[in-house]
């Protein structure tokens, strides 16, 4: 668990870096701009109704995440929005936001972390994958 100064650095990193860009591509005259953001942004794992369909209305809530990344992913991609509507319509690149719900590949940190506990349980049969859940 980060302290509350590594959460805070997190956030301000995945913020400010992800504003300096969309300033940067507004500057340039950029036509398209792919944030990579995540799940963790749009699914608020408090609410899992039964069949309930997850909107680019909806949001996850930062408040009460207690993760980190979480949170930073949350606030990124509202900050990246916020930002892209308070551009005049005229003057808008196009904003495209993609929320995967897992990546695979090499890892960056040594730490556990979802995506390779899921290919752990895989390779080591301790979990049979069928239909993954895709509502909450």
């Amino acid at each position: 668990m980060p302290s509350k100064a590594e959460e805070e650095l997190l956030i301000k990193t995945a913020v400010e870096g992800t504003l300096h860009v969309l300033r940067s591509a507004h500057k340039h005259k950029v036509k398209r701009v792919v944030l990579t953001s995540s799940t963790a942004a749009v699914i608020d794992r408090s609410n899992r109704t039964k069949g309930r369909i997850i909107t680019e209305a909806e949001w996850a809530n930062e408040e009460t995440t207690e993760n980190s990344y979480s949170k930073s992913k949350i606030l990124q991609e509202k900050a990246a929005w916020k930002y892209w509507n308070s551009l005049p319509e005229e003057g808008r690149f196009e904003l495209v936001v993609l929320n995967p719900g897992n990546m695979f590949g090499p890892a960056f940190k040594k730490e556990e972390f979802a995506s390779a506990n899921i290919i752990r349980a895989i390779v080591t049969w301790s979990r049979i994958f069928g239909f993954p859940q895709i509502y909450y």
